[in-house]
């Protein structure tokens, strides 16, 4: 569970139901799958990182819509940015979930959702 997102959220004028949903939230977001049954901010969070990160879900979207979101905030150096970060996390952390996740060949993912961005 992270302190800073639950301080961040009572400061914001949030009750501790809703600051731990949204600490749940960040803790499950680099599960494989999160499911509805884990609260809507999880599941939510969830589908959209995975959404924005390797493209999941992109097809379903209208592409003059992804093409609007990316006239609107252009995905600069994301790929190298996040890229970067993930691989400093396998490093530091090896038994955390990124760090599973780049062992897994997470990069590959990220530099093909890179590659079909409209």
């Amino acid at each position: 569970m992270s302190p800073r997102s639950r301080r961040v959220v009572i400061e914001a004028g949030g009750g501790t139901a809703l600051a731990d949903d949204v600490a749940d939230a960040i803790a499950a977001h680099f599960n494989v799958a999160v499911p509805l049954s884990w609260g809507a901010e999880a599941h939510l969070l969830h589908a959209g990182t995975h959404l924005d990160v390797v493209g999941l879900r992109r097809p379903e979207l209208a592409r003059s819509t992804v093409a609007e979101v990316h006239a609107q905030q252009p995905r600069t150096d994301f790929t190298a940015h996040f890229l970067t970060a993930m691989r400093e996390e396998h490093h530091l952390r090896t038994s955390s979930r990124p760090a599973l996740l780049w062992r897994l060949g997470m990069q590959r993912s990220i530099r093909r959702a890179e590659r079909t961005v409209a």
